[in-house]
């Protein structure tokens, strides 16, 4: 289900990190997984998500995010 990188990803500690694929490459998909642990973890904090242009946000990234 997983792949490597997003293991690492969903694993990782660090303040930062980078996941850089192509298109289908798991990066929105990893990215609602690791939120829905911080959002289980951590309840009250404030989150954000971005994306490049709103187009990309509205119709790309939060439309697969939810999904």
């Amino acid at each position: 289900m997983f792949s490597h990188p997003q293991i690492d990803i969903y694993n990782s500690i660090k303040e930062r990190n980078l996941f850089m694929s192509g298109i289908g490459g798991g990066k929105t998909f990893i990215g609602g997984v690791t939120a829905l642990k911080y959002i289980t973890k951590f309840p009250h904090t404030i989150g954000f998500i971005g994306a490049n242009t709103y187009s990309q946000l509205s119709k790309s990234t939060l439309k697969s995010f939810f999904n």
